[in-house]
């Protein structure tokens, strides 16, 4: 009995060594969602909408368009437009190109299963004009809808790096 205490008491010290060390990066986005897409079908009516609050206009930002897709999807790239408004002010439009698959069809995101990931850089280095509550909202711009094969989408937002 005392033999196995002792074996776990190595073996649970070195799963939280290993949990501490996994959840002590850090991570400094501003946002980092995605939302589900129903049925896999991405319809023109279905349209995720995400809000971040901006609370220094000095900092500039990396803003990414996430996507997941499976076999399913019927084509090689995707067009999504992203809409970003502050409530009171005029909102901007952005059509972001995405390409999925290569020339001879295959998949270019990381892999999952039957799932692959895509991001798109689509605001490099962007400053938001004014502090406050900023939404972005995605909606498919491709001509089939429902469109098939899209599993969720999203956004990433993080402070920018020097390139």
């Amino acid at each position: 009995m005392k033999d196995k205490i002792l074996l776990k008491g190595p073996v649970f010290l070195l799963c939280m060594l290993l949990l501490q060390g996994f959840t002590s990066c850090t991570d400094e986005a501003l946002l980092d969602r995605n939302e589900a897409i129903t049925d896999n079908l991405w319809s023109a009516t279905q349209q995720p909408e995400f809000e971040v609050k901006i609370e220094d206009t000095a900092i500039p930002y990396d803003v990414y368009l996430n996507l997941r897709n499976s076999s399913e999807f019927p084509f090689s790239k995707v067009y999504v437009r992203v809409r970003l408004e502050k409530e009171g002010q005029h909102g901007t439009s952005y059509r972001v190109g995405m390409k999925l698959a290569d020339r001879d069809g295959l998949w270019t995101g990381k892999s999952a299963g039957k799932l692959y990931a895509h991001q798109a850089l689509f605001l490099r280095n962007y400053r938001f004009p004014d502090t406050g509550h900023y939404r972005f909202t995605l909606e498919s711009n491709m001509r089939l809808s429902p469109l098939p094969g899209i599993s969720d989408v999203g956004l990433r937002i993080t402070p920018s790096t020097p390139r």
